[in-house]
């Protein structure tokens, strides 16, 4: 009972010091908007930037997941298209 109550006093502290010594000392994070096209994200990203997630949103910051093409608008169709027919590995028409 005694080392659970020690191991728990350890674990208590580890988890105070983190969030008050440590967590100050992180980098924010950085949002990179841009507009939607094929490669058009990639040159506003940082060399070396640990990116944790891709979403296309709508105008509201609501993530579109699946398959986007009813969500998205008629002239941003084409754009999507040519995108995912780059990914393919295959030539794509412009």
């Amino acid at each position: 009972m005694l080392a659970l109550a020690i191991t728990f006093g350890i674990f208590v502290l580890c988890m105070a010091s983190f969030a008050n010594w440590i967590r100050p000392h992180y980098m924010t994070p950085i949002t990179v908007t841009a507009p939607m096209g094929p490669g058009a994200i990639d040159t506003k990203i940082p060399t070396g930037a640990w990116v944790l997630n891709r979403d296309i949103v709508d105008k509201n910051g609501k993530a579109l997941n699946g398959d986007i093409f009813p969500a998205a608008p008629p002239e941003c169709q084409q754009v999507i298209q040519q995108a995912e027919v780059r990914g393919n590995g295959t030539a794509a028409s412009a």
